[in-house]
């Protein structure tokens, strides 16, 4: 008894989030007003299809099963391809959010229930943000991409590679290279996001998110970040300011939880000069934040 019920979850999990991203092309397709291929019904059944598909491989002892279900699974999408292409509507996504749904439910019958979950939600949320996809397509220049490959470049190829022992001696034996590294990782990482904040939501907003997010991992590289970038862009000192302000704001905020989480008692006795600390940031961030608005209207 317990067996089928964990095999009908399985199963009902597959089917949910075949609903689910099924559910996502119907309103898309509603939307653009054209032809749907496969809405909510047609991906429940494709993830009913790969967990069959699996579960028959099980029962079969051969992986021949399964994959021979997914090819038959790829001819049909094929062919549903080819007639989109001859009606004129050309595109792969919804053809390769079927197979997805096939693998997906083939995933839930072999008990990977949460990295499923995951990936349909995942690929919902991809199918989804089409718009702003397009939108910062749209907006990107030369230097963006040049920016981002920087950043990918110095954090996912030279960091790795780095050694994250030291050979100096005490007390300098701290001074690893991997760690230094990483916090130039850190800083280039906080310029590349308020980078690409600035061009989605403006200098202002997207500089103070940047230091607010910034704050809750390092006021210290916000401030160096923001420092270094104000050189080169000195019509934005006060957004650079505010955006400081508000990290070394949200760090007094960060030290009292994290205290209060490893000992109530230090808590008590540090709280009320770091939350002073705190409160005083807050009023010159209200402070900066006011001037700055009096600035703009005086511009316009």
């Amino acid at each position: 008894m317990t067996v089928q019920i964990d095999l009908f979850l399985r199963f009902g999990v597959a089917l949910a989030i075949g609903f689910m991203i099924g559910l996502q092309r119907e309103y898309a397709f509603r939307a653009k007003q054209q032809e749907l291929l496969a809405g909510e019904r047609t991906f429940a059944l494709m993830a009913l299809v790969g967990s069959l598909a699996a579960m028959i491989a099980d029962i079969f002892d051969s992986s021949l099963a399964f994959l021979g279900v997914i090819f038959l699974v790829g001819i049909f999408t094929a062919i549903a391809y080819f007639i989109d292409a001859w009606r004129g509507q050309v595109g792969l996504t919804t053809e390769i959010a079927i197979l997805i749904t096939v693998l997906i439910g083939a995933l839930c019958y072999w008990d990977h229930l949460a990295l499923a979950a995951a990936l349909g939600i995942i690929t919902t949320v991809l199918l989804t943000v089409k718009i702003e996809t397009d939108r910062l397509v749209s907006v990107l220049t030369r230097e963006d991409i040049f920016a981002a490959l920087q950043f990918a470049v110095i954090s996912l190829v030279i960091l790795p590679v780095l050694p994250k022992e030291s050979n100096l001696p005490p007390p300098f034996d701290v001074l690893s290279p991997f760690r230094i590294w990483l916090m130039v990782v850190f800083i280039s990482g906080i310029n590349f996001i308020g980078y690409f904040a600035i061009k989605f939501v403006g200098p202002e907003r997207g500089i103070g998110l940047t230091g607010l997010l910034g704050g809750l991992v390092s006021s210290t590289g916000v401030t160096l970040g923001f420092s270094e970038r104000s050189n080169r862009e000195s019509s934005l000192a006060k957004p650079f300011s505010l955006a400081i302000m508000i990290s070394w704001t949200v760090m007094f905020a960060r030290v009292l939880v994290e205290v209060g989480v490893l000992n109530l008692e230090l808590l008590q006795l540090v709280w009320p000069p770091i939350a002073a600390a705190g409160v005083v940031g807050l009023l010159y961030c209200v402070y900066l934040y006011l001037s700055q608005r009096t600035t703009e209207k005086d511009t316009l």
